[in-house]
């Protein structure tokens, strides 16, 4: 019995530490944040962050980033939250936080963290994408990329703007392109692709080749959908764009490297029946 307990308290106390900062040295912000009292840690952070002390301490701004992105996950189903912008507070927090870590070590030691804010925020603006919301769409993609400069980001931050009448995110879109072009064959690019840069690519080109078609740009859907399968062979939604344009009738089942297709549910390409039915027979042969 008294082992038993002792390995439960072992395990709490290895959750306190992996829910930490990395690299931080502040116990009293450690503490309400392993308490999961976020908007109490939040607070004393901001308080912190106002005082001479620690104006000028990552590590505050990193707890503040955290603490936001935490109330984002624990409000986002409730649309009358006072958090309803926490998501933005968290990226806007992570941008300090950056600043403030001029050598990079706490920066690189929570990479982990920051991933998932990133991921969170394509998440969230492809949820506002697939709901026509695309200027709320293109603000939280806005906040991203001031977070973090990716060609990705700005990729989908261009066809957002565009799509909500902001005309200034066509050269975000013919600057991203051209640099995919440019590095279609890069294996080391392609390879160190993340989760985000690689829902927002893909989410961008089937929000942007359906607008060109719409407008009867034919060639400039094929001239973007070359370039994004070569980038992305093994994404299921662009290929299958890619075929339907090309009247290639074969749909995609794996790359040749055997990897798994990645399906993104936000977005919806195939609108004839016999795609849609193709579809459903390839998914349940998955299964």
């Amino acid at each position: 019995m008294k082992k038993q307990t002792l390995l439960l308290i072992g395990v709490f106390l290895f959750q306190l530490n992996f829910a930490q900062v990395n690299g931080g040295q502040n116990e009293k912000l450690r503490d309400l944040f392993n308490l999961e009292k976020y908007e109490d840690c939040a607070f004393k952070a901001m308080k912190m962050s106002e005082s001479s002390k620690y104006q000028k301490d990552p590590e505050v701004y990193l707890y503040l980033s955290m603490c936001y992105h935490k109330l984002y996950e624990k409000h986002r189903e409730d649309p009358e939250s006072e958090y309803n912008d926490a998501l933005r507070d968290a990226l806007k927090y992570a941008l300090k936080f950056k600043f403030k870590d001029r050598s990079k070590t706490m920066f690189n030691q929570n990479l982990s963290y920051l991933n998932d804010l990133k991921t969170s925020s394509v998440q969230e603006a492809s949820y506002y994408a697939g709901n026509k919301n695309f200027r709320k769409s293109a603000n939280i993609m806005g906040s991203l990329y001031r977070f973090e400069k990716d060609h990705s980001y700005a990729y989908y931050k261009g066809v957002m703007n565009v799509l909500s009448k902001n005309m200034s995110g066509k050269k975000l879109i013919s600057d991203a392109v051209r640099f995919f072009n440019q590095n279609k064959e890069n294996e080391e690019y392609l390879r160190n692709l993340t989760e985000s840069q690689r829902t927002s690519m893909s989410n961008a080109t089937i929000h942007l080749c359906d607008m060109l078609k719409k407008q009867d740009q034919t060639d400039s859907v094929k001239n973007v959908l070359s370039v994004m399968h070569k980038v992305m062979p093994e994404n299921y939604d662009i290929t299958t764009y890619y075929n339907q344009e090309h009247e290639i009738k074969d749909l995609p089942t794996k790359t040749k490297n055997g990897i798994n297709i990645v399906r993104h549910s936000d977005v919806s390409l195939l609108k004839d029946t016999e795609n849609q039915k193709l579809l459903q027979k390839d998914g349940e042969s998955e299964d």
